[in-house]
């Protein structure tokens, strides 16, 4: 999908730098890159590392950035002359593979970002998290000044879509997360008489872990 920004002045005539925006998407999700590969590039260096690299490298108009525990990706809207030869300059630039990244433009951009925000392309299908960790990135975004009325517009939209292919594929409301399928397969697999388990972190993962198994066993959280 093409957006075409503002192109005439007062007087009516195309201004000389006029030219076609498109939706894109950059990033890497649990299917190209390890747990430790993203989070390490979840760190603020390397976010802000992905941010100039790309206004560096294309003509970027909004932008937001969405950052979970499964994927880090920034939506925007600009041009990117050499998407191929771009994903081999930021995989240096990041000491990654250049596979570690993809880049969707135009309709396809348009395609992942509804399947992302749908919970179509989560590690656990169907999880209803993300729908609102998209609109939560772009509330930041908006707060930032990072963003536009057109990317809002799109980014809304997604989310619209998003919600319609929830429905139409009937996704329980019960739905839970990765987290929530590991909570629950450690639930299924106890021994009789074990009373204590060990939660490694208390990031917000840790935390949702910890909130479903106190109810069951007794916990013991190391940070």
């Amino acid at each position: 999908m093409a957006v075409e920004p503002a192109t005439r002045a007062a007087t009516g005539k195309p201004r000389p730098e006029a030219r076609h925006l498109e939706f894109a998407v950059l990033g890497t999700n649990h299917r190209h890159a390890p747990i430790h590969v993203r989070e390490r590039l979840a760190r603020d260096a390397s976010v802000r590392r992905l941010i100039a690299s790309i206004e560096a490298h294309a003509s970027v108009s909004a932008r937001l950035l969405l950052s979970t525990c499964n994927r880090i990706e920034l939506w925007f809207l600009g041009t990117l002359p050499d998407p191929l030869g771009f994903r081999h300059e930021l995989a240096s630039s990041l000491d990654a593979e250049p596979e570690t990244f993809y880049i969707h433009t135009g309709n396809a951009a348009i395609e992942h970002a509804v399947r992302v925000a749908s919970g179509m392309d989560s590690m656990a299908w169907g999880e209803p998290q993300i729908g609102a960790q998209v609109l939560e990135s772009l509330s930041v975004a908006e707060a930032n000044g990072w963003t536009g009325r057109e990317l809002s517009e799109l980014v809304r939209k997604v989310s619209a879509a998003a919600g319609h292919i929830r429905r139409a594929a009937h996704v329980p409301v019960n739905t839970g997360s990765a987290g929530d399928a590991a909570v629950n397969l450690i639930l299924s697999r106890l021994s009789a008489g074990v009373s204590r388990v060990l939660v490694v972190g208390t990031g917000k993962m840790g935390r949702l872990a910890a909130r479903r198994l106190a109810s069951s066993v007794g916990l013991t959280i190391a940070d």
